[in-house]
């Protein structure tokens, strides 16, 4: 990109950091989905799998215990795969405010003002990994949790549901 003896410009290395924070995003949300369509494929086969323990005398378990062994398996599934994915939505979100700062950083050079006038972030930390740092996600400018959060309660709920009234039905 650059030949020998040629220096960077603040300009080339936020194009730089943008273009690595576009990567990020998009490797962030190729984690996300995996994520959750891989939640989706085990808590189903879990279902699948309790169905086929309706027949006690393959495995050695009563239909309660069968029921409750079941109950804990999705409970506890559910609630690290959804710490997993808020996990790796933060960081994401981390990315994308970055970025976000980064673009401020750009319009403001390009208006002709010194970077000596920048009040933001500091260049440098905008540059780092953002996604694995510490910086607060500022949640009120993002998209909402709740689809997330109903996501795994939507799937939790009815699957336990349907555990209880097979135990209760035996």
């Amino acid at each position: 990109m650059f030949s020998e003896g040629q220096s960077m410009t603040h300009d080339d290395l936020i194009q730089m950091g943008l273009e690595g924070k576009d990567r990020a995003l998009a490797e962030y949300d190729q984690i996300l989905w995996k994520i959750r369509t891989g939640y989706a494929a085990v808590l189903y086969g879990v279902f699948t799998l309790v169905v086929s323990l309706g027949d006690s005398s393959q495995w050695g378990l009563s239909t309660e215990r069968a029921g409750i062994v079941a109950l804990v398996l999705t409970t506890g599934f559910t609630i690290s795969i959804a710490a997993l994915d808020f996990s790796f939505l933060c960081s994401k979100y981390r990315v994308v405010q970055a970025k976000e700062e980064l673009v401020k950083l750009a319009l403001l050079l390009a208006s002709g003002t010194s970077l000596d006038n920048w009040t933001g972030t500091p260049l440098l930390t905008l540059l780092y990994n953002s996604g694995e740092g510490q910086a607060k996600v500022h949640w009120e400018g993002r998209p909402s949790r709740w689809p997330i959060t109903l996501l795994y309660l939507g799937t939790w709920g009815p699957i336990c549901l349907a555990i209880i009234i097979m135990v209760a039905d035996k």
